[in-house]
């Protein structure tokens, strides 16, 4: 009896070993597929100067397909998130960063088609990866598809700024 039961035992851990081994290795490998990278071509990167610049215009649609998030409503929301990071006379709108933001935003980019849709992944799986350099500009580019005249992204926060606007803007 006592042999059984200790056989028992051990293959009950060794069951649990090897499905804790299997989930590991499941886990890491979603997260990698999330880490994929988006490169642009030279004239991508200079169309999205000129959409920054505003010598070109950023165009979205409102329509939504299938009960999907329109375009309109992603880029506004991307927009928000910016906030977070730029310094811009005027803010309207905020969104937090947050992995679960930003995980939420690339899920909706993979069931979605839009136009820009290259634009968003970049942005958003450089902010998945810690980097927000790229806030000014994807702030601008967005801000002139609005026809905006006052609260263009001048520079990135400060960590000290960016602390202040977060505890201003709580909930």
């Amino acid at each position: 009896m006592n042999s059984i039961l200790k056989l028992v035992i051990i293959l009950g851990t060794l069951s649990i070993i090897t499905g804790a081994l299997i989930t590991t290795f499941f886990f890491i490998n979603s997260k990698n597929e999330l880490r994929e990278t988006v490169t642009l071509t030279s004239e991508e990167e200079k169309e999205l100067e000129q959409l920054a610049s505003g010598e070109k215009e950023f165009q979205v649609s409102d329509e939504s397909e299938d009960g999907r998030m329109s375009e309109r409503v992603f880029s506004d929301r991307l927009h928000g998130m910016t906030h977070q990071k730029v310094y811009a006379e005027e803010k309207w709108g905020y969104v937090p960063i947050t992995e679960k933001s930003i995980d939420l935003m690339l899920e909706i980019l993979e069931e979605s088609d839009y136009t820009h849709q290259d634009f968003y992944k970049q942005s958003l799986l450089a902010w998945k990866d810690g980097d927000f350099s790229n806030a000014v500009k994807v702030h601008n580019v967005i801000w002139n598809s609005k026809g905006g005249n006052v609260g263009k992204a001048q520079r990135l926060l400060t960590p000290q700024e960016e602390m202040d606007y977060r505890i201003e803007h709580q909930n």
